[in-house]
């Protein structure tokens, strides 16, 4: 496995990052989430009739937390349910999907400079994620928040993109075995109150796209590749995944955000969004990607989420191929998890069962606790890059953080804040 895989260890948006104070009550989190499903009208107002000042500013940490904020706005204003939110709620929703509408149009602009000048110095480029999203699938672009620009390069065409990049204005940022980020301008956050178009729009350059947790590896760049075709991106034309491909990259995401408990409703409904375009053969193509890499259980477990909230996405014979291949335990926790307990919304940590569960007994235990205990070194690169003492301190620093781990959740305390 190449050492450039694309190892997500966190991936949030500077919303969630600034969640402050108390924690938004589950049951509020959870409605929020549910109002995005089809009887958001009757939902709303049998639910927050009793609501006071406390479950809606609940709502609104929520609505922060799962991106979803402009996804509201746009589906319910004009409504009877837009009716029934508290003016506080539907002016910061208001505002967020007319803040987006701006900060994605600029990042749109960023992709198609970038696209046109990769392509005058012949570099393919593989736009990922929220850009292939917002230029395809949302009917308006401003319904999606996007934290940065991801793009798919050749491992040999680096460099030249490299170049490129320094000639658009942007200067190198963090470098890790899973990407090479670019800025440009300060990076200063403007808003820590959700979207903003001063805040920092930043670009990840991927040789490779996978996810690798502890004793679980997949690897979809071949995938992402296969079937990939010309599209266009604004002004300019890329190469952009097919929908299958862009289907099996969102679900490996989204379950790498619900391992690491910090997923955004948003990605469910990307999965919503992206689903119906897929050909029975297109489903068959992703399950057998998925079995063929021993794996199914990465894409279960943010489609069963996805499905309990919008109904089914997949053929049944889908699911069943991909429920079969998926621990037990995993598949009996998921049945009583709500989006918001893998959320930021729940600050508890993760308990060793929950961790355990996306294992099967046996051999994937014993390699997940080995994991624990001695990562490889690539890993340690990807979560402490600038550690002193390079691998030897990024050890140290790893021994630290499991030992407080465990200690946080025997006692039942929060998981560590996140670059707060």
């Amino acid at each position: 496995m190449s050492e450039n895989l694309a190892m997500h260890e966190v991936e949030v948006s500077p919303g969630p990052e600034a969640l402050r104070g108390a924690s938004p009550a589950p049951g509020v989190a959870d409605a929020v989430v549910a109002w995005l499903g089809a009887d958001a009208a009757t939902r709303i107002s049998r639910e927050t009739a009793a609501w006071g000042l406390g479950e809606w500013a609940d709502a609104r940490r929520a609505a922060l937390v799962h991106g979803v904020a402009p996804l509201l706005a746009a589906r319910l204003e004009g409504t009877a349910a837009w009716l029934a939110l508290a003016p506080e709620l539907r002016a910061y929703c208001a505002e967020q999907l007319a803040l987006n509408g701006q900060r994605v149009a600029l990042m749109r602009a960023d992709l198609a400079a970038i696209l046109d000048g990769a392509a005058h110095a012949g570099v393919e480029l593989l736009p990922l994620k929220g850009a292939v999203l917002v230029e395809h699938y949302y009917p308006d672009p401003a319904l999606r928040p996007m934290a940065d620009l991801d793009l798919l390069v050749r491992p040999e065409a680096v460099e030249r993109l490299h170049r490129v990049m320094l000639a658009l204005g942007y200067r190198p940022g963090e470098q890790t075995p899973r990407h090479r980020v670019y800025i440009r301008g300060e990076p200063r956050v403007v808003s820590w109150d959700g979207e903003h178009p001063d805040n920092p729009r930043g670009v990840e350059v991927h040789t490779a796209v996978g996810e690798r947790l502890r004793a679980i590896a997949y690897d979809i760049t071949p995938a992402l590749r296969a079937g990939a075709s010309e599209r266009a991106f604004g002004g300019a034309v890329g190469l952009a995944p097919a929908p299958e491909a862009l289907l099996l990259h969102l679900l490996i995401h989204t379950c790498h955000n619900i391992v690491n408990r910090r997923l955004r409703a948003v990605q469910l409904y990307d999965l919503a969004l992206v689903a119906p375009y897929l050909s029975d053969a297109g489903w068959e193509w992703l399950v057998d990607d998925a079995l063929r890499a021993g794996e199914a259980r990465l894409l279960y477990a943010p489609l069963a989420l996805a499905e309990r909230l919008f109904g089914p996405l997949a053929p049944p014979i889908v699911r069943e191929r991909l429920a079969r291949e998926t621990p037990a335990a995993l598949r009996a926790m998921l049945a009583h998890t709500t989006p918001s307990q893998v959320s930021l919304c729940d600050r508890r940590e993760a308990s060793p069962a929950f961790k355990l569960a996306w294992y099967r007994p046996g051999a994937e235990w014993l390699g997940a606790l080995l994991r624990v205990a001695l990562p490889a070194p690539a890993e340690l690169r990807q979560r402490y890059p600038s550690a002193a003492g390079g691998l030897p301190g990024a050890y140290a620093r790893h021994a630290g953080h499991t030992a407080g781990w465990a200690l946080r959740a025997a006692l039942g305390r929060e998981r560590q804040r996140v670059r707060e």
